[in-house]
């Protein structure tokens, strides 16, 4: 139990069934959302998710001011899956904001994410100034494709089912693994719950088909979605370049936020054809929110794998020929970064920064194997 605002303040996660007590601060904070998808989300989604509640005590009970959900989703990594947490909903009643609740509970999520061993976790934001003070950076930026002339009258199509999940899963998976490093693995129930997002926003799912031939069915060629209630939007094409065309150019859509340097570092290793066979790097990390990735790791890696140690904490004006040096030996190279420019570039977002006195990168660093290729598009 905390006080704040001179009221009792309580932060905790919800029980099952007191998930939907956060259907009228969802109204109250994302009018646009229709009834028939709060109805899709508070039936499937919060099935598995977790939500983050922080609760104000109101006439001897506690009323829900402010709450961020926690959907898990299975992703692909370079050659390895992990669990990590999409934040959605986060929002803070009309009359509670700008008293540093969403400070609270974005400090809380993060703190329980780290015990749980989240390697990072993501989110759409609505205004990227919200984020960015919590160590959140874009990682994604969203192409924009649609159809040319041509695919449209020479592609036929196959409207999906729910006994086509598991083949337009199957299909997604090796289509993003063609192309991409990190992205929503599809098999599963991922897609049986795509299909009830597009139908609760009046949408569908188009399995793309090349004409048939004398052998048959025609080959497989892309997916397509659409929904909207009203005028229907392009949610999602898969398909080759031959087919498709750029309707607008990218836009920032995915932010990320390192949970556990250590982790993210241990998941990238050397490229397979970089100069050299093994290498060291000295890393002072710089994150004034997560106390914990605030330091010095000594990154060893090679062209199978990395381990990362953290050797100690920065200290305030402490230089790198202390003793934090001489417990790391002598590695072959050093640099600093903070949380946001880590994030950006293990994701192959950015390139690392210039050095100081405007000298070009280290060419250390075009030798290892950042993600480069990442596709998250999911719009909840």
């Amino acid at each position: 139990m905390m006080e704040g605002q001179g009221a009792s303040l309580r932060i905790r996660y919800l029980e099952q069934d007191e998930k939907r007590k956060t259907m009228d601060l969802w109204r109250e904070a994302f009018p646009e959302d229709s009834e028939s998808f709060l109805a899709y989300y508070y039936e499937e989604k919060t099935r598995d998710n977790r939500i983050l509640v922080l609760e104000e005590e109101d006439g001897g009970g506690f009323r829900i001011v402010s709450m961020v959900h926690r959907n898990p989703y299975r992703l692909q990594t370079g050659k390895g899956r992990i669990l990590s947490d999409y934040i959605v909903a986060v929002a803070t009643a009309g009359d509670r904001r700008h008293r540093g609740y969403m400070k609270m509970l974005l400090t809380r999520m993060m703190e329980d994410m780290h015990r749980e061993g989240m390697p990072f976790c993501y989110l759409m934001p609505a205004d990227r100034r919200i984020y960015e003070p919590f160590g959140f950076a874009f990682i994604y930026d969203q192409e924009h494709w649609k159809l040319t002339e041509e695919a449209k009258e020479k592609l036929r199509k196959k409207i999906a089912g729910e006994e086509d999940a598991d083949t337009a899963g199957a299909w997604m998976d090796q289509w993003l693994a063609d192309r991409y490093q990190v992205f929503a693995v599809r098999e599963g129930s991922y897609t049986k719950r795509l299909l009830k997002e597009l139908e609760s926003e009046k949408g569908r799912m188009e399995f793309l088909f090349l004409p048939e031939t004398g052998r048959g069915t025609g080959e497989p060629a892309g997916i397509r979605c659409v929904w909207g209630d009203g005028k229907q939007e392009q949610r999602m094409l898969m398909c080759g370049p031959e087919y498709r065309e750029e309707e607008k150019s990218p836009s920032p859509a995915i932010m990320a936020r390192i949970i556990d340097v250590k982790r993210c570092l241990e998941m990238v290793r050397l490229k397979k054809d970089s100069s050299a066979e093994a290498m060291e790097i000295l890393i002072h990390v710089k994150d004034r929110v997560c106390p914990w990735n605030q330091g010095r790791f000594l990154w060893k890696l090679d062209r199978q794998g990395s381990a990362a140690v953290k050797l100690d904490e920065i200290r305030p004006g402490e230089r790198e020929d202390g003793t934090s040096r001489e417990r790391a030996g002598s590695p072959e190279h050093r640099t600093d970064m903070e949380i946001r420019q880590l994030t950006q570039w293990i994701f192959g977002y950015e390139d690392l920064p210039e050095r100081t006195g405007g000298e070009k990168s280290d060419p250390w660093q075009q030798d290892i194997q950042v993600w480069k290729g990442v596709f998250l598009d999911e719009a909840v």
